[in-house]
């Protein structure tokens, strides 16, 4: 993926963000599909850790978030489509 085009990418995920967790959940999706920078980064300030180390913990950590985060997300949602909308009189 070219410099441009993650430029469009993100840029669409701040405007679906409009204060949202979307965002967030997208950046995630970005540095775990595209983790070559975030390699390049550990090895120069950190050459003792082990760049597989690292990814292991950071996939765990991520994993585990989003077995709390995603289904938090999906229960505020369906709250706000099942609720009763109020009328004002």
């Amino acid at each position: 993926m070219d410099r441009s085009r993650s430029k469009k990418i993100v840029g669409w995920l701040a405007k679906k963000a409009n204060k949202s967790n979307f965002a967030f959940l997208g950046y995630i999706l970005l540095i775990v599909f595209r983790p070559e920078p975030l390699e390049l980064w550990l090895r120069e300030h950190y050459p003792s850790v082990s760049p597989e180390t690292f990814a292991y913990f950071v996939t765990m950590y991520l994993i585990s978030a989003a077995i709390v985060y995603i289904p938090s997300m999906l229960i505020k949602y369906l709250r706000k489509k099942i609720s009763p909308r109020r009328h004002a009189a």
